[in-house]
């Protein structure tokens, strides 16, 4: 179990050091960003430090603390109000559903993110069918664990992808630059067979527009 469990923290490790460097271009961390999709996961964008911590799998103090930064960054508000003044409510501000609005954009619907991810699993770009596997088993290590931490953050079906075609501007340029950084970063792999089976990138390899 010792080696299947150091593994596992790797995986962890170097998947988290690879989705910040992905997310850098605007501004939030995959911890961070985590935390603003659990706080909007309720239909009034606004969860208790116990329901988020409860959601993440994460302690109270942690909640606590990165609701701070959050607050800092303009992202969230925390408030107590009545009847029960012990209780933490963390709120979404006008700037943090923007900044979920503009992940949306240009990692989610884009198709950004899926590909990513199909990038990572190395294997999948020869056999897909492993990538639904992998999570499955993933799925099924976690609960034979503990049935905590339920929250899944935001995800879009390959067929809702837009390719980038509804970004304009700045959303457009980190769109393009995180696009040539994944190429550069998996350069070893397939990519006839990824580009094959994928909605194709018009704009892949094109250059930048000025500024």
């Amino acid at each position: 179990m010792n080696r299947v469990s150091f593994a596992a923290k790797r995986i962890h490790l170097d998947l988290m050091l690879f989705n910040h460097s992905a997310l850098a271009p605007v501004g939030i961390t995959p911890a961070r960003l985590d935390m603003l999709q659990a706080i909007r996961a309720r239909f009034d964008g606004c969860q208790t430090q116990g329901q988020l911590a409860a959601l993440l799998g994460v302690t109270r103090q942690t909640v606590a603390r990165m609701s701070r930064s959050l607050e800092e960054l303009g992202l969230v508000v925390c408030e107590r109000t009545p009847p029960d003044l012990r209780r933490v409510y963390i709120m979404l501000t006008d700037a943090g559903r923007a900044l979920l609005a503009r992940v949306h954009r240009i990692y989610i619907r884009s198709g950004l993110a899926g590909q990513a991810a199909v990038f990572a699993l190395r294997d999948a770009a020869k056999q897909p069918e492993k990538a639904t596997l992998l999570c499955e088993m993933a799925r099924q290590v976690r609960e034979s664990l503990s049935k905590w931490a339920p929250f899944l953050p935001e995800a879009a079906d390959l067929h809702s992808w837009d390719e980038g075609a509804s970004l304009e501007g700045a959303d457009r340029k980190v769109f393009r630059n995180v696009t040539r950084w994944l190429y550069d970063r998996f350069w070893a792999l397939p990519f006839d067979y990824v580009l094959s089976n994928s909605p194709p990138f018009d704009d892949l390899f094109a250059a930048p527009t000025p500024g």
